[in-house]
């Protein structure tokens, strides 16, 4: 019996001490402080100018009917609504056509570029496709130059696209295009019409 009271008391003695300990625990305080901020990222962006500065011709002249050269140093913005890297009406077998373009970087992230040209057609006077036929179709041809690069010339009917040096911030790249068409044109490819599409694409540069 004495043995069993003893037990009985340590357990309420221990039971009162869980007790006081919650009690304490409930008015317990450590001095605190919290600080609000937020925050704020500017997403940069990728930009640029694109301009033909000049254009080289060696094209008909229209006073004596010679193949004679020609320079032509009006700026075109090349993003503007409408414009045309190239626009002439005086070519003819031998004669050729030099465009040299200047890519700034007018932006906050270097980027890659790359040069397709595509869409090519050739139509007569009616506006006819008369690409299959035409001499014009397969003997004329398209070089993109760049600086430090190897030249890549392409036929009409096979053209392609071409990588171009990345862009730097505030840095600029120039490049040309050539088209020149052959002297193996016939009469076929009189009063005929040619075009193609070039696409520049800039996608940014993660590394040089």
């Amino acid at each position: 019996m004495e043995t069993k009271t003893i037990k009985g008391l340590i357990i309420a003695g221990s039971a009162a001490v869980v007790a006081l300990g919650g009690a304490i625990g409930g008015t317990y305080a450590l001095f605190s402080r919290t600080a609000d901020t937020t925050v704020h990222v500017k997403v940069g962006n990728l930009n640029f100018k694109f301009e033909r500065t000049q254009l080289l011709s060696h094209e008909l002249d229209s006073s004596t009917g010679y193949l004679t050269d020609h320079t032509d140093t009006t700026v075109v913005d090349l993003t503007a609504s409408g414009a045309k890297a190239m626009d002439v009406a005086n070519a003819a077998p031998g004669a050729s056509y030099t465009g040299t373009f200047v890519l700034t970087n007018t932006g906050s992230t270097a980027f890659e570029v790359s040069v397709a040209l595509n869409n090519a057609k050739v139509t007569n006077e009616a506006g006819a496709d008369v690409a299959s036929t035409n001499s014009v179709w397969a003997n004329t041809s398209v070089t993109i130059h760049t600086e430090g690069r190897e030249d890549k010339t392409m036929k009409l009917n096979n053209l392609s696209s071409a990588s171009l040096p990345n862009v730097t911030k505030d840095a600029a790249l120039t490049f040309t295009v050539k088209v020149a068409l052959g002297n193996a044109i016939d009469n076929d490819g009189q009063n005929a019409n040619l075009s193609f599409a070039v696409v520049l694409t800039a996608t940014q540069a993660l590394s040089a």
